[in-house]
């Protein structure tokens, strides 16, 4: 399992290597802690999903999984955010593969926040309200792409903003929303602009003025 743009991205059944069932205990005493982990995911521990991992990462899962039933109620499901509380880390592959047998058990919530959604959000709540809405539209069509254009990178959203901030926040103190702002107060910012910012913000700001009328 890896992390993709914040979220979790977990293997599918195709992608999984064969199932490898665990030796028996002599040979591997981290399979006996299975029985005390919960059956579901002591099973799918001993199976497809532990299929060449070392001992030791055997037994950190189990460690892993015995921590997070303790104390919950038969197979209630576990936030991730609370996952990673519980095994006291906030990445790495211990959390990545206890994470991937909760999943495949039905017993994991993805309840994470994508970091850049969480940037964009947090840096709207500092602008004035009429602008929230339609700045934060903005960045997350920067952010996800539409019909007409592919999505951008966290780099240049974070260069988009920082050019507009200022200008957004010097035309709120005459304007009530973002929508009253006019193609003339974008050019009269873009007549300012030379080089590299020009060709960073003009053209989108061009477009986003547009859209506002």
């Amino acid at each position: 399992m890896r992390m993709l743009g914040g979220n979790w991205a977990y293997p599918t059944s195709s992608s999984r290597r064969p199932a490898a069932r665990c030796p028996a205990p002599a040979r591997r005493p981290g399979c006996r802690a299975a029985d005390s982990v919960g059956a579901a995911p002591a099973v799918q521990a001993q199976d497809a999903e532990v299929a060449g991992w070392s001992t030791l990462s055997l037994l950190r899962v189990l460690a892993g999984l015995q921590l997070v039933v303790e104390g919950r109620p038969d197979r209630q499901p576990i936030p991730v955010s609370e996952l990673r509380v519980v095994l006291g880390v906030t990445r790495g592959v211990r959390l990545a593969r206890v994470a991937q047998v909760l999943h495949v058990e039905g017993l994991l919530v993805e309840d994470a926040v994508p970091t850049m959604r969480s940037w964009i959000e947090e840096r709207c709540q500092t602008l004035p309200d009429g602008f929230q809405t339609e700045v934060r539209a903005w960045l997350l069509m920067l952010l996800d792409g539409d019909a007409r254009a592919r999505p951008w990178s966290a780099s240049t959203i974070y260069g988009y903003l920082g050019r507009t901030r200022p200008h957004l926040l010097s035309w709120s103190a005459t304007r009530g929303q973002l929508r009253e702002v006019t193609e003339d107060d974008v050019r009269a910012v873009l007549d300012q602009l030379r080089g590299h910012p020009l060709n960073l913000w003009g053209a989108r700001s061009r477009t986003w003025a547009a859209d506002q009328r």
